[in-house]
């Protein structure tokens, strides 16, 4: 009986601890002021213009800058983390006066939604008459008309297109990486013929993403950039859109995630021990040009060539300039303010040891 009474008591008391810990949780949270890390960096096709996605795995911070300025011009929080869970999925339009994210398209100077689109990875053509999207774990692809958003053709890969890279266009060509079959699938929109590469000895598995498909800027040559999970290396192919041919087979032992410049001459990456950023000579692979970054999370070419984007875990971009690695330019991301827990549950223990002891003390 005695110990029944005991038990009551502790009870009715941590009761009431939790209800005062409830009404005065405010007072007990602790709030805390940061940048979110930048994921994902997108110059416009015309360079003028830069987007930025933060913290892409929750709910985003998506920005556009003015490259000159540095201004920012657009903001949109918090995105729909898209498809896969990732919002790696924006994409400028060619003339810039748009965005897609996640399955949107946006107008960049009213923030309006234009539209909707099913599929995933939004590209326009250079011309700007079209775009084209991959369906969700899907063979096909949808090419829409860029000025009505209606879809024009459906191209069937008869292959599952490898998930978080999608397919790229060029004027008229278009690109994928079909699962399993170690090369590129190029597709001639005009003569309505497809085309296969020259293999590479990697397996492009499914369930290992590869990054991002680059285009030259005269539309000769297509690059991939690959990270398999059973290799130490990331791996960079190059090859030409005309006859297949594998010009480049590059691998990267102590960088990551490289970029290629728009001329196809040089690439980029963040060497693997961090704060480096790096850039290569394709032909003799010599090193060019060392860029120091704390925390690097991602990073763009711009078009013309001329300027690099680095984005960091701090929520900092720095704009460099590609042939000699001065800083020119640096944009700081919105502060937000995160509430976390204070010290409600270590209260709650040191009150419910502290009558524990005074009812085993009064006992004795």
């Amino acid at each position: 009986m005695k110990q029944s009474k005991e038990l009551i008591i502790i009870i009715i008391s941590l009761a009431t601890i939790i209800l005062l810990s409830t009404l005065f949780s405010g007072c007990l949270t602790t709030k805390s002021k940061q940048r979110s890390g930048i994921d994902y960096l997108r110059f416009s096709y015309d360079g003028t213009k830069m987007l930025s996605i933060a913290n892409a795995q929750e709910g985003s911070d998506l920005q556009i800058w003015d490259v000159d300025s540095g201004e920012e011009i657009w903001r949109q929080f918090p995105t729909n983390p898209g498809v896969h869970g990732q919002s790696r999925d924006a994409f400028f339009s060619s003339d810039g006066s748009q965005v897609a994210v996640g399955d949107s398209i946006y107008d960049i100077s009213s923030g309006n939604k234009i539209t909707n689109f099913t599929g995933y990875h939004p590209v326009w053509s250079r011309t700007g008459d079209f775009f084209i999207t991959v369906k969700t774990h899907s063979e096909k692809i949808e090419v829409w008309n860029a000025s009505s958003f209606s879809i024009i053709t459906t191209i069937s890969a008869d292959e599952l297109i490898l998930p978080y890279v999608g397919a790229s266009i060029y004027d008229d060509k278009i690109v994928y990486i079909p699962c399993d079959k170690n090369t590129i699938a190029i597709v001639n929109l005009s003569s309505n013929s497809k085309n296969y590469s020259e293999h590479v000895n990697l397996n492009f598995e499914y369930e290992k993403s590869g990054h991002r498909i680059f285009w030259s800027k005269n539309g000769e040559m297509v690059g991939f950039n690959y990270a398999p999970d059973n290799f130490d290396s990331d791996f960079l192919f190059v090859w030409n859109t005309s006859n297949g041919e594998l010009l480049y087979n590059i691998s990267i032992d102590e960088s990551e995630w490289p970029i290629l410049s728009p001329d196809f001459e040089k690439y980029g990456a963040r060497k693997s021990s961090g704060g480096v950023f790096e850039i290569f000579n394709i032909s003799t692979n010599s090193k060019l040009i060392e860029i120091k970054v704390e925390n690097i999370h991602s990073y763009d070419w711009s078009k013309n060539g001329g300027l690099i984007a680095i984005g960091n875990g701090e929520g900092i971009i720095k704009i460099f300039n590609a042939s000699n690695g001065n800083l020119i330019k640096m944009l700081e991301t919105p502060i937000h303010t995160y509430e976390t827990p204070g010290f409600e549950i270590l209260i709650l223990f040191i009150a419910a040891c502290f009558l524990i002891f005074l009812k085993r003390k009064k006992d004795r």
